[in-house]
């Protein structure tokens, strides 16, 4: 598969192009706000490979930022330190600031469209060679319940500033992943049904106030036909998807909850999915 298209109504609302190896290297969300007259918010992101290792990704939000993301290896080809450059922020603070990046469709123009903005990558390199002092940790092991655990924390200056624990089940599938840094703490955790398919994840971003949200998902065989997104145990939204023979062709979004904060969603989004391949 090369590219994979949504509209909605008339208005393209996601791309994904894949290279020959079926990674997907440019993702475009687009979503289309009410109560902003319907103007569209965009979300873009675009990975770079060299071989068999991502080299840089950058990042769109037509509403908030623009950043380019460099990976950084070890003389092994693992993955040793990942480093971030935004463009500075408009100063007028004015609404969807970056809303143009709606006509990108490809790698190579986001790329250029970030690249020409990124003011001072003297900066980036200087981050590069401060963050190399960090020391990095990384333990395996199996815990009381013979699940296998992954351990990450990075120190700095004699001082813990995140810490990431991952256990995984005889499948090797990811069941929890706990992380914390110095502004917060959560927890995820991961059902499985007999067939491997998720069925369920839950978030717990609150931990002190038991706040969490969860997503139940249906399959019918192997395919995914609903999802339930939950806030807490209230159900807010409801994702269906809708199938010719393999191919998903539409997905049908309803919004349950009256919550402000989401009061920019319409009640119903109804998305069709065209495919192009390679010849």
């Amino acid at each position: 598969m090369k590219s994979e298209i949504q509209t909605q109504n008339d208005t393209i609302v996601g791309v994904k192009n894949y290279d020959k190896k079926g990674r997907i290297i440019f993702n475009k969300t687009t979503q289309i706000i009410e109560n902003w007259n319907n103007d569209l918010m965009t979300w873009i992101t675009a990975d770079f490979y060299s071989n068999d290792k991502k080299i840089y990704s950058y990042y769109a939000h037509s509403n908030l930022t623009l950043n380019k993301t460099i990976y950084d290896y070890d003389s092994e080809n693992n993955l040793r330190e990942t480093y971030t450059v935004s463009v500075p922020k408009p100063t007028d603070r004015k609404r969807n600031p970056y809303k143009e990046i709606y006509v990108i469709n490809s790698s190579d123009s986001l790329k250029n469209y970030i690249e020409s903005r990124l003011v001072n990558l003297d900066t980036l390199r200087k981050t590069f060679d401060s963050k190399r002092e960090k020391d990095k940790f990384y333990l395996t092991y199996r815990d009381k319940n013979g699940y296998s655990t992954k351990e990450f924390w990075t120190i700095i200056d004699s001082i813990e500033i995140s810490k990431t624990i991952e256990k995984y089940n005889d499948e090797n599938l990811l069941i929890s992943s706990y992380k914390r840094t110095r502004y917060n703490e959560g927890i995820d955790s991961y059902k499985y049904n007999e067939n491997g398919q998720l069925i369920e994840e839950i978030e717990k971003y609150d931990i002190d106030n038991d706040g969490f949200q969860k997503k139940v998902h249906n399959y019918n065989k192997d395919k995914l036909i609903k999802t339930l997104f939950y806030h807490d145990n209230n159900l807010a939204f409801t994702y269906e998807y809708i199938y010719e023979d393999t191919l998903l062709v539409r997905k049908i979004n309803k919004r349950i909850t009256n919550s402000k904060g989401f009061s920019n969603r319409k009640r119903e989004e109804i998305i069709e999915y065209e495919y192009r391949y390679y010849e």
